[in-house]
């Protein structure tokens, strides 16, 4: 057989044909791509990813997987070990889980303002006949209605009751709330010094009225931020009122001290 100098006399042989000669062919009679030596690429599976790759080589599962296949037992999306509740579907926002909705009203407990009571979305959860005067927001409480105080002193003045009263209630209705944290802002007429003292004074009597509504304690936090962090203008008599004003966060107790969000004029309090 004629061949060349360079191979002793010997013909390139190609038994696979697959564009690599024998002599570097780790796989001589199976065809493969060069890139593995002349091998072909095995896939037990078929599922498009190498063995060497595939995670799971005797299991179908698309490559964005690892080549595994999902494994979502409630059918909500999720793979199961991304599944916070892997036997409960639940929307990818919760990480899987349902929505909690006591009363089985179809409004869930996370935007209830009566979790125990059923009534309409449009109503915030309440029975028709309810006003609710909390709002929910994912980081927040929104109360709708001042707290007031008596004049340059920190005790609550009483017409806050009514406001004080639902924030109390819709904590209790919401255990999932690990920690409430009552800010209290003042504007910026007085002392920087003196107005976190009035501003934590204030928060402080705040926490303790809902204390006396069977708050746990332990639940409550109370931060006086003084005329720190407004939100409106000081420059004008309405925007000094917006800045007078208490703020329910809702917060990760192992998270720092929260910080007051920036958002339109809400619930307030007067000097």
């Amino acid at each position: 057989v004629p061949g060349t100098l360079e191979r002793n006399g010997c013909e390139k042989m190609d038994t696979d044909s697959d564009g690599l000669e024998d002599a570097l062919d780790m796989c001589p009679v199976e065809p493969g791509p060069a890139s593995s030596q002349g091998c072909p690429l095995r896939d037990t599976d078929k599922d498009g990813t190498e063995d060497d790759s595939d995670t799971c080589p005797n299991e179908a599962g698309p490559p964005e997987n690892q080549g595994c296949p999902v494994r979502d037992a409630d059918k909500d999306g999720l793979d199961n070990d991304k599944d916070a509740c892997p036997n409960e579907a639940g929307p990818v926002e919760r990480d899987g889980c349902p929505e909690t909705d006591t009363d089985k009203d179809g409004v869930p407990n996370r935007i209830d303002s009566c979790a125990n009571e059923a009534g309409p979305y449009d109503n915030l959860g309440c029975p028709q006949h309810i006003y609710p005067l909390v709002v929910l927001h994912p980081t927040r409480l929104e109360a709708r209605g001042k707290i007031y105080f008596e004049p340059a002193q920190t005790r609550v003045s009483s017409r806050s009751n009514p406001v004080l009263d639902w924030v109390a209630q819709v904590i209790l209705e919401h255990p999932e709330f690990p920690l409430i944290a009552v800010g209290a802002h003042t504007d910026d007429r007085g002392l920087p010094e003196a107005n976190r003292q009035l501003s934590q004074g204030r928060a402080a009597a705040v926490r303790q009225y809902l204390i006396s509504k069977n708050v746990p304690p332990e639940r409550l936090a109370a931060y006086g931020y003084g005329q720190d962090r407004p939100i409106d203008s000081n420059l004008t008599s309405v925007g000094r009122e917006n800045n007078r004003r208490v703020e329910f966060l809702i917060v990760d107790p192992q998270a720092e001290k929260p910080v007051s969000p920036r958002r339109e004029p809400g619930s307030g309090e007067t000097r």
